[in-house]
């Protein structure tokens, strides 16, 4: 049975390999002692992780490369490696190489294998089989994955400038002033997507029902590299 986990796990995972090395934590607050998600997001914008091993539907699956991979990271940047160091350091490396440097034991392996996924019982499945319709949307609520609190999957909120008048509100008082043939201005909104603390981006034109879970999920690698720059930068906290 192949190994694989998804993001969740492979936090996890990631997290009890670390606790089975030699590992002492980060020398600085600054860099995070273990990944989780957003760091693992952004090790693979940054070149420094593998993209997931297999996609099913929208759920990402990763390996066991990938625990060696953060491993690796975290060992040489608790050594004081730059993360720029480290990306030199790990780019092209083979898993071998990678096995060596993140020192995990062949007991951990065993002892974190996959959970084997439960046998399907025909008749029990047909016997509780909704109909088509029902069916269908039960395998779409499947295939997503549980929704995230992270700043890409908040709802954007609308804004509309203040000198901006509904035409509903313009049309109560209509008077002699202004010809009923005159067009009413159309209100302009934009979305407000929230990033960080005192951090938001601004899109004009843009209402908040075209930022849907897939144009946010693409969005996300760049917009947590903007926030890291900003943090790197010390713009932002």
């Amino acid at each position: 049975m192949a190994e694989l986990w998804t993001i969740e796990e492979l936090c996890h995972l990631a997290v009890a390999a670390l606790e089975a090395v030699e590992y002492e934590g980060q020398p600085t607050a600054r860099v995070r002692g273990a990944p989780d998600k957003r760091t693992i997001r952004y090790y693979t914008t940054l070149g420094l992780l593998d993209r997931p091993t297999e996609m099913r539907g929208r759920v990402a699956y990763y390996g066991r490369r990938h625990v060696l991979q953060l491993v690796a990271i975290k060992r040489l940047q608790a050594k004081g490696v730059s993360l720029a160091q480290v990306q030199e350091s790990l780019a092209g490396a083979d898993t071998s190489r990678l096995a060596r440097w993140a020192a995990v034991p062949e007991s951990f392996w065993e002892k974190h294998q996959p959970e084997p996924p439960p046998p399907l019982d025909p008749d029990e499945l047909l016997k509780a089989s909704p109909p088509p319709a029902a069916a269908a949307q039960v395998e779409t609520q499947v295939q997503v994955p549980e929704r995230t609190r992270s700043f890409w999957r908040e709802p954007a909120v609308v804004s509309q400038p203040p000198d901006s008048q509904p035409p509903d509100v313009a049309n109560e008082s209509p008077s002699a002033e202004c010809p009923k043939e005159a067009p009413l201005l159309k209100p302009q909104v934009a979305a407000l997507l929230p990033l960080a603390d005192g951090v938001s981006l601004l899109l004009e034109h843009v209402s908040a029902d075209q930022l849907d879970d897939r144009r946010l999920g693409e969005l996300a690698p760049a917009l947590e590299l903007l926030v890291a720059q900003l943090r790197r930068l010390e713009l932002i906290p």
